[in-house]
């Protein structure tokens, strides 16, 4: 019966049978059981038998070959430079930081070391549709459909704004600038001209 952790729970007869679980297995008097040597932990072989595999060989065979063992933890983690995230079956992998953030943000997004986390390349801005998915959009699409064609986005700021000669009018479009001329009106005195 194959067990979690680093033990298998069946009776034994004598110390010679643990070696049908691999070199990496040790005999247990005590508890007349098998179990893993230190940095072996028990999987299958490609036929499906119990075996003692390495750590490395657990995390790489149920996470992929970006994974690695982290010792502190006892767990697998991502090597560096990879992230934890889900393949088409549900099934966690470990993917580069740059396809992770493709694959859930588009092709104009980018992986941030500092923050750890996806943004969106210069000149481009992560949005959010109507069905609360984000993706990296061009700042300049998204100034001309939320304020007109008459807008630009600034990749320095961050926003978008009017463009020279346009100022935002009352319904939240560039509109062109009215150069008013305004006059200050000074009392005539009609009768002397």
């Amino acid at each position: 019966v194959f067990a979690t952790g680093t033990e298998i729970n069946s009776s034994l007869l004598a110390y010679g049978e643990c070696s049908a679980y691999g070199l990496f297995t040790t005999y247990d008097s005590w508890s007349n059981t098998c179990s893993c040597s230190y940095g072996y932990r028990w999987d299958y072989d490609v036929l499906g038998n119990e075996t003692c595999v390495s750590n490395e060989t657990y995390c790489d065979n149920k996470y992929g070959y970006n994974s690695t063992y982290d010792y502190s933890s006892g767990g697998c983690g991502c090597s560096y430079g990879y992230v934890w995230d889900t393949d088409y079956s549900g099934s966690s992998i470990c993917v580069s930081r740059t396809s992770y953030c493709t694959d859930h943000y588009g092709y104009m997004s980018t992986y941030d070391i500092l923050t750890s986390s996806c943004g969106c390349i210069s000149g481009y801005l992560m949005t959010t549709d109507i069905l609360g998915n984000k993706s990296c959009t061009s700042g300049s699409s998204y100034c001309s459909g939320e304020y007109g064609y008459h807008s630009s986005y600034s990749s320095s700021k961050g926003s978008c704004s009017c463009d020279s000669g346009y100022t935002l009018d009352d319904t939240g479009q560039c509109t062109e600038t009215q150069n008013n001329v305004y006059f200050k009106l000074l009392d005539l005195d009609a009768d002397n001209k």
